[in-house]
């Protein structure tokens, strides 16, 4: 249910925003199938699972149109971007950073055009930039907020560095990734390879405006590949990229736009009895695109090897739930936490520094234990510490400490303690909350009086 909501939002997303975009209800509908349907999606989709990152991708034809707009001297554009990228930082930050990085080469292209040669088109710009980006800030300073008041409190490890020099793509591996049919190949695929091609053959001689989305497709995919020197990047933010290869997200988004444009001068030239049979024919393709590597990753994963993790040498539906309850997942998990994982896991208390196993009822939002103390100590709760969480022992609120496990400390009395401790968003979240709902209406608000 949840890929055929993403599925559909796509589909309306690109048909709505490309209609925007090229005034044509047809190039609308071939863009919306073309990209929605599209090799490297559903390599998000079957085989990386990429949940948060193809549904970000719902929002990238509200992004693009809305910064063409805005490059085309329509400024009212700017709530729209601010509230389009907003959603994407909220779904996939790591997807806002790369989509940031393609707003650069309009920019450097527009400076060659004669039509933008002016010192108020720029300072125009500069300023909608401005307030887009500080539009931007406020919607989204209830993710950024707490996650920065989390690792001032506690750092939190960092997901898994990968050599971006080695998992970028090769020119040759990109030209054999256009005949393919493997998904988890993560190439561009035939029907992109096709929109490639068409891309080199005619662009020279299109509008300017579809030679600029034709750069934004070759700088995608050159971004992908190992002519990019990661290896000087490697000890950057970029190494947070992990694959180079991602960027074919966004090539793929832009060829999808040009192909799309190409179909649309064809088939204004073919005669009227064979317009619906070509309609047809691109819809039957990409579906079978879709079919066919849907299949072909299932048949792989049916025979997907899992010893020693299971005593059978396949994934079935009898060892599936067995496998999915001792899958060990630490990423963003607490620095301090990592070195005492095994005894987190296995919900081990430290009190006057041995380790103990208390009794435990959790509910959805609170950790209940009781322990029985000779004397007045600190005792350390196999509870992962985060600034909104609140630590009661007999009914009485108490202070809690970052141990050196990364996790909560709380005093306890001689005697008997009942010790609660309730999940809530600190103050700080609460207040960003509010101030990104604020935001929201207000690009509501603004979008409304434009539209």
């Amino acid at each position: 249910m949840f890929l055929t909501l993403v599925t559909w939002l796509t589909f309306m997303s690109s048909y709505y925003f490309m209609l925007k975009f090229s005034r044509s209800e047809l190039q609308a509908a071939l863009f919306s199938v073309i990209y929605t349907l599209s090799f490297f999606r559903m390599a998000n989709v079957f085989c990386r699972t990429g949940v948060a990152e193809y549904t970000a991708y719902i929002f990238m034809p509200m992004v693009f149109c809305a910064y063409a707009g805005i490059l085309c001297k329509n400024y009212h554009w700017w709530s729209v971007l601010a509230l389009g990228y907003s959603l994407i930082v909220l779904t996939h930050p790591l997807t806002a950073f790369m989509t940031g990085i393609m707003f650069v080469p309009p920019l450097i292209l527009l400076l060659l055009h004669k039509d933008t040669r002016s010192w108020s088109y720029w300072l125009r710009l500069i300023k909608t930039g401005i307030k887009t980006i500080m539009l931007v800030a406020i919607i989204t300073c209830g993710y950024w907020l707490p996650v920065e008041e989390q690792n001032y409190n506690i750092p939190m490890r960092r997901p898994l560095t990968l050599v971006l020099s080695q998992t970028a793509k090769t020119p040759l591996q990109i030209i054999q990734g256009l005949v393919q049919s493997q998904l988890w190949s993560y190439s561009l695929g035939i029907i992109m390879g096709v929109a490639l091609l068409a891309l080199l053959v005619f662009v020279w001689k299109d509008s300017f405006v579809y030679q600029i989305v034709a750069i934004e497709a070759i700088v995608a995919i050159i971004l992908s590949t190992n002519l990019i020197p990661w290896q000087y990047l490697q000890n950057t933010f970029f190494n947070y990229l992990q694959f180079p290869w991602r960027f074919l997200n966004l090539a793929t988004f832009f060829l999808a736009i040009y192909l799309s444009h190409l179909l649309v001068i064809i088939y204004k030239w073919s005669q009227s009895k064979s317009q619906i049979l070509f309609l047809s024919a691109i819809i039957v393709i990409c579906s079978v695109q879709v079919v066919g590597s849907a299949t072909s990753v299932y048949q792989r994963t049916t025979n997907i090897p899992i010893l020693p993790y299971a005593q059978s040498d396949s994934l079935t539906s009898a060892n599936i739930e067995h496998l999915n309850r001792n899958f060990t997942q630490r990423d963003y998990y607490p620095l301090a936490s990592n070195a005492d994982a095994d005894s987190l896991e296995q919900h081990q208390s430290i009190i006057n520094g041995k380790m103990v196993k208390l009794p435990i009822k959790t509910t959805t939002n609170t950790y209940q234990t009781h322990y029985y103390s000779r004397k007045r100590a600190t005792l350390d709760l196999p509870v992962i510490y985060y600034p909104g969480i609140k630590a009661v022992v007999n009914r009485n609120l108490v202070t809690k400490q970052v141990s050196s496990r990364g996790t909560i400390a709380i005093p306890v009395h001689k005697g008997a303690n009942q010790i609660i401790l309730q999940g809530s968003y600190s103050e700080l979240a609460q207040i960003s909350f509010i101030i990104s709902i604020l935001g929201i209406l207000v690009t509501g608000s603004l979008i409304f009086k434009y539209w």
